[in-house]
């Protein structure tokens, strides 16, 4: 095992570094929140848990999935301007609209990746071909999770693509509280 592995294992071993996906009450995977490089995201997602809600294909992301989060969380897309009115606490508002600032922006996700994006929704990365896009555009979102193991991953794969077939589903994510 290599220093990396170690290092994300020792990591994974703590409560409060992950959650648990389940689609239609079927567990899916276990996904590691990334402290590392989102930590204020990671920790505004934490603090919703456990969440439930509807999950649906994406329109122009490819390989993805979304679902809705917290109508008072999303990315603070113009921090210090109008909309960012609430006291913070870290770069997270604690009172008022709950915007995240942005950390650890991509459009280009990796099979497994969890995004927040500005429109108050996560997109997870199902497949190899997933940009965040909106109608109008690249999309940059903050990257605060994923799903590593394989086999979690093949799983993920086959339920989210039922979306695209049989509509939505409903996603629920629940805290890691113990490995």
């Amino acid at each position: 095992m290599s220093a990396a592995d170690r290092g994300i294992e020792a990591l994974v071993s703590q409560p409060g570094t992950g959650f648990r996906v389940f689609i239609d009450d079927e567990f899916v995977a276990a996904a590691l929140l990334r402290f590392d490089v989102a930590s204020r995201t990671a920790s505004a997602i934490r603090d919703v848990l456990p969440l439930e809600a509807p999950l649906m294909h994406v329109t122009c992301s490819g390989e993805g999935v979304f679902f809705p989060v917290d109508e008072e969380l999303a990315i603070d897309t113009m921090p210090g301007k109008a909309g960012s009115d609430g006291v913070t606490d870290g770069g997270v508002v604690v009172h008022g609209p709950r915007l995240v600032q942005p950390e650890n922006l991509t459009v280009y996700l990796s099979q497994g990746d969890f995004v927040l994006t500005p429109d108050k929704a996560c997109i997870i990365a199902y497949g190899r071909r997933c940009v965040v896009r909106s109608y109008v555009g690249d999309l940059p979102s903050n990257a605060f999770a994923y799903i590593r193991d394989p086999d979690d991953l093949d799983r993920l794969e086959m339920l989210a693509k039922r979306t695209l077939k049989d509509g939505a589903k409903t996603i629920r994510l629940e805290p890691e509280t113990t490995r």
